[in-house]
């Protein structure tokens, strides 16, 4: 290998000078430093017009110094590469004389410092840190018990003590390598860089951050993380302290899992309340109907051993009534038990038709208005549409309409109001049952579509019920695709708002249900309102 090619393969700037102002000789170090050609520098003379202001301090600057003085000359300058980069450069100018003693030439080499004098700094401010911080005063840099980092603003570590190494669980000499954001846990990478970047930019003194780090076994552990900039405000350090909390973050999780496991407990223990609570009311609820119906056939048979020439038929009639409604409250019974259950395992299902809704609500309210009467209620229907198609099941149409207008009847007095509207909004078809009663306390408006719930349970009402009315209501109307919501102010009234779609896929269609089932064949409002006792 020649001169010129080992020149040119060496990591340092190299040049030779003929003179104070004429260079004979530049390698490609040089030339790529400053993004020339090589042959550019050859016989180029100071006072070429081509040459920057950064090749003209590098290689003509203190050239006086050493040809006059003839000795060599050391000294560290800040010069801008071809990128605009500042580096600091390790400039060295040294003379070859000849027999006279004259200066033949002069060899010039400059080696890139920049890293070190980087490193020079970090330290010396990481020194300057732990000296004057008031917390480390006493401490001991290594043998500091929490982890002590000084890194840049972009992550790479610089410095750290022992004790961040056995946190971390690597070696010194491997930890130096990795950058620190590399190791952050993904989720908390973009808040940890947001608060770095703040910091640098002045924007906060410092921040606290729990954060997890990934260690050399390949585990990430929780650790927090106090962090500011360098003493003397240096934008370009920041000084972490860093504790390791993995042990305080397994017991929270270990309270959060207890906390979440009584929450379960009491949500359980509730819920078996409310299932207890309703299985007794349901006896109740079998058990009232039966004993009126064996009671009612013991008056009838009573009737006709004294009267078996000429029975009454006034009273045969009210003791049929009784015993109708209450086989009817005992079939309703029996109805939503089994529709809840089919509810329950997602098996019950819509017999889709198209339907104009004002004709079926009519079809619907016109047996009701008697119920109305003798209840001395004041029923309202007030009607806003002429005709209008909607995709619907409309014997489940019927159910909703019914349970809503019997709940109203429940929880209302003697004279009170009860209307029901039918009207169009956006794509929508509103039902609404509006009342003037009892109303319903706020605290318990989340609750009534709950099943088993019966949100007045001391109030003195003529009625029964299981609290299984409202939630299948529920179910219906968002079987439909539609919702139901309630607004209620208490001691004033409620009003319960069905919204159903309008436009369906015809796809959803299903055929008719055949006729003969026990339901097609029995009076639904006679069903639906069996545990409204007239008064």
């Amino acid at each position: 290998m020649n001169y010129r090619t080992l020149m040119d393969n060496i990591n340092v700037l190299f040049w030779n000078l003929k003179d104070e102002f004429t260079v004979t000789m530049a390698n490609r170090t040089l030339a790529n430093f400053f993004g020339r050609e090589q042959q550019f520098y050859n016989m180029k003379n100071m006072d070429c017009n081509h040459l920057t202001s950064g090749e003209i301090e590098l290689i003509f600057a203190d050239n006086q110094a050493v040809f006059r003085e003839k000795k060599k000359v050391s000294l560290e300058k800040w010069i801008s590469d071809s990128t605009g980069k500042l580096k600091l450069l390790s400039i060295t100018k040294t003379p070859k004389l000849n027999k006279n003693g004259e200066v033949a030439s002069v060899f010039c080499t400059a080696i890139d410092i920049t890293e070190k004098a980087s490193l020079k700094k970090a330290l010396d401010i990481t020194i300057d840190n732990l000296s004057a911080s008031e917390k480390f005063f006493n401490l001991n840099f290594q043998e500091a018990s929490n982890g002590i980092l000084l890194s840049d603003k972009n992550g790479r570590m610089i410095l750290f003590n022992e004790a961040l190494c056995e946190i971390l669980q690597y070696p010194m000499e491997e930890l130096i390598k990795i950058n620190l954001f590399d190791i952050t846990h993904q989720e908390d990478l973009p808040k940890s860089k947001y608060l770095r970047n703040m910091l640098v930019n002045n924007r906060i003194k410092k921040f606290k951050m729990e954060q997890r780090l990934l260690t050399g076994n390949g585990n990430y552990i929780w650790v927090n993380m106090s962090s500011r900039l360098a003493n003397g405000g240096h934008a370009e350090f920041i000084i972490s302290y860093i504790e390791d909390i993995g042990e305080r973050k397994s017991a929270e999780e270990t309270i959060k899992e207890q906390q979440a496991e009584i929450e379960s407990k009491r949500v359980e223990l509730e819920f078996n309340k409310l299932k207890n609570k309703f299985f007794a009311n349901l006896s109740h609820e079998f058990r009232t109907p039966l004993n009126l119906i064996f009671a009612t056939l013991h008056l009838m048979e009573s009737n006709l051993d004294r009267n078996k020439e000429h029975v009454p038929y006034e009273k045969m009639k009210s003791y049929i009534n009784i015993i109708r409604q209450n086989s009817y409250r005992l079939l309703r019974l029996v109805h939503n038990l089994i529709d809840l259950t089919k509810m329950d395992i997602n098996d019950y299902h819509l017999n889709l038709k198209k339907c104009d809704i004002v004709s079926l609500v009519k079809q619907i309210i016109e047996p009701v208005k008697s119920y109305m009467e003798e209840n001395n209620r004041e029923f309202i229907y007030n009607n806003q549409l002429e005709k209008r198609e909607i995709i619907c099941d409309p014997v489940n149409i019927e159910r909703i309409i019914l349970n809503l207008l019997s709940n109203a009847i429940k929880f209302t007095r003697v004279g009170d109001q009860i209307i029901l509207s039918l009207r169009e909004e956006k794509e929508e078809i509103i039902i609404s049952v509006r009342d003037t009663g009892i109303g319903i306390k706020k605290d318990k408006l989340d609750l009534i579509f709950e099943e088993f719930r019966q949100v007045d349970e001391s109030f003195s009402r003529g009625s029964e019920g299981t609290g299984l009315g409202l939630p299948i209501t529920k179910y219906l109307v968002e079987l439909h695709g539609g919702t139901i919501t309630v607004e209620s102010k208490y001691g004033e009234g409620s009003e319960f708002i069905v919204r159903l779609p309008i436009k369906r896929d015809d796809s959803v269609f299903t055929e008719e249900s055949p006729a003969g089932k026990i339901e097609d064949l029995t009076n639904k409002v006679d069903m639906e309102f069996s545990d409204i006792y007239c008064g």
